[in-house]
């Protein structure tokens, strides 16, 4: 197994993911390869030092921090031998290629990423959201062999496939109050070699973070001041993901930036897991149009098939009266959404609608029964049905619709 964390600055993984890799380690022991990409020079992380000494020293003690953690480190280069810049990251190609080259050298099964931010008034760290949407724009890349080999050329003959990793997103705290996750780990018996390696960023830990004031944090005194400090942080976390009684853990989301896994796949891969069973029962739903199914929750249900796709969205843009029919109230009994007299809950074409962004789908397998009636009352197949959508006229389910997913 082998996980690829990348990221923007030397102290970001210690503070996302360094309990979750070390469970990792415990289980699969030599089996288990961890290395760090980090995406900036670290030059501007301090209020006293230099930019040339604030690299040197932080770099330094990533070093300290990666030797307990059993990992590698890898400082991000640009095609031009430079590493980018801190504090102003931007997506450009030179940053793509280097990031192509990273992941390829490597090859892990699971890459980790800081998030997209989704709300437009949460906070952010520019570093951060560059490295999110780089990941992400690169991800398909992956496995293009000559993507970018204008800045990394290549002598070899026949290009071998490169394995395009899972890619999963991990908890940042710039963006506290819109975080959100799909996946837990319970980090509680890593936690001491967590304050151990975090402890190794001295410049962070007890100078640079507590003088910029983000962080809500004292200058810790000793290792113990600065554990208590830890795990004030990581309830706060817990409070704010709606962990509050759960154990300490580090939470990620899982992308379809890169491979698609299954939930059976993340449950057997990943260590120690606590996710609350409504969170992987939401993961559950939205991983399986990814992969070709649709699961109607938990208790399992109906699968999303190549027929209902062309049901619930070919035939629909086929249908003249789909058009107009995406209104943002549920059809009233007697008439359709669109005033279409019928017996039932509501016409074919208005029962596939747009509300606030999302699709409402109603229940598709009554559509390979004989419950299907047009306007005018008459009985007939659900073939006959479709032999008539361009006739205009409004189709109804004779035993009313009923909502699989909103």
């Amino acid at each position: 197994m082998k996980a690829l964390f990348v990221h923007a600055h030397f102290d970001d993984y210690e503070f996302a993911a360094a309990g979750t890799f070390e469970m990792w380690r415990r289980r699969l022991g030599g089996d288990f390869r961890a290395r760090l990409v980090i995406c900036t020079d670290g030059a501007a992380g301090h209020h006293r030092m230099s930019r040339e000494e604030t690299a040197r020293v932080r770099l330094a003690e990533q070093m300290e921090s990666a030797k307990l953690a059993q990992c590698e480190v890898e400082p991000l280069r640009l095609p031009n031998g430079r590493p980018p810049r801190e504090a102003c990251l931007q997506v450009d190609s030179d940053l793509l290629a280097a990031l192509w080259k990273a992941i390829r050298d490597f090859e892990p099964d699971y890459l980790f990423a800081p998030p997209m931010p989704s709300d437009s008034i949460a906070g952010l760290h520019v570093d951060h959201v560059a490295v999110a949407e780089a990941v992400r724009k690169v991800a398909y890349m992956i496995n293009v062999p000559h993507a970018f080999t204008p800045e990394y050329p290549s002598d070899e003959g026949e290009p071998r496939p490169c394995k395009v990793p899972v890619i999963l997103t991990a908890y940042d705290s710039y963006m506290f109050g819109a975080n959100s996750f799909d996946l837990a780990v319970d980090v509680s018996a890593a936690f001491k070699l967590m304050v151990d390696m975090t402890w190794c960023h001295q410049s962070q830990v007890t100078e640079w973070l507590p003088w910029v004031g983000r962080h809500d944090m004292a200058v810790p005194k000793s290792r113990e001041e600065w554990r208590a400090t830890l795990e004030h942080r990581y309830a706060k976390r817990n409070r704010e993901l709606g962990l509050g009684g759960e154990p300490m853990a580090e939470v990620f989301g899982v992308t379809a930036w890169g491979e698609i896994p299954t939930l059976e796949q993340l449950k057997t891969d990943l260590p120690n897991l606590i996710t609350p069973p409504e969170t992987e029962a939401r993961l559950a739903k939205r991983l399986a149009p990814w992969r070709g199914g649709w699961a109607l929750g938990p208790a399992g249900g109906a699968v999303f098939r190549l027929e209902d796709f062309i049901i619930c969205f070919i035939l629909p843009a086929a249908c003249p009266r789909w058009i107009d029919s995406r209104v943002s109230s549920t059809p009233r009994p007697g008439r359709c959404s669109r005033g279409n007299r019928s017996r039932s809950a509501g016409c074919w074409s208005c029962t596939t609608f747009r509300s606030r962004g999302r699709m409402i789908f109603y229940t598709w397998p009554r559509v390979f029964s004989r419950r299907w009636r047009p306007g005018t009352g008459r009985s007939g197949s659900f073939l006959a049905a479709t032999r008539r959508l361009g006739s205009g006229r409004c189709w109804t389910q004779w035993s009313g619709p009923s909502r699989i997913w909103s």
